[in-house]
């Protein structure tokens, strides 16, 4: 295996959820680090979660999957709806800011 992700849409419980799914999994070369863990869910970006040495690098990611549908809907509704591939997702655009990220602002 060369790296686990997990996306998220980063809510208070983000890190439990991957403690618990990788407990048992240092048999394959994953070792968490805790206290990254629950950093991560407080950060922005994608965020390495394992230790530095993990044989397996786990990674966080943050997605806004809520915001892609939300989208797609309006575009349904407004007769413009293309392929995904082809959509113009405000996530795209450079200035984009997470929803999450603009609460705290």
């Amino acid at each position: 295996m060369d790296a686990l992700i997990f996306t998220s849409n980063y809510s208070d419980v983000g890190w439990s959820v991957r403690e618990k799914a990788l407990a048992g999994l240092e048999f394959l070369g994953v070792d968490l680090d805790r206290e990254q863990n629950r950093l991560a869910d407080r950060d922005e970006g994608e965020t390495l979660v394992s230790r530095q040495d993990s044989r397996v690098p786990v990674y966080a990611i943050p997605v806004a999957d809520g915001l892609v549908f939300a989208e797609d809907v309006a575009a349904i509704l407004n007769g413009g709806c293309r392929d995904h591939m082809e959509s113009d997702y405000s996530f795209g655009h450079e200035d984009f800011v997470m929803p999450w990220r603009e609460r705290e602002i």
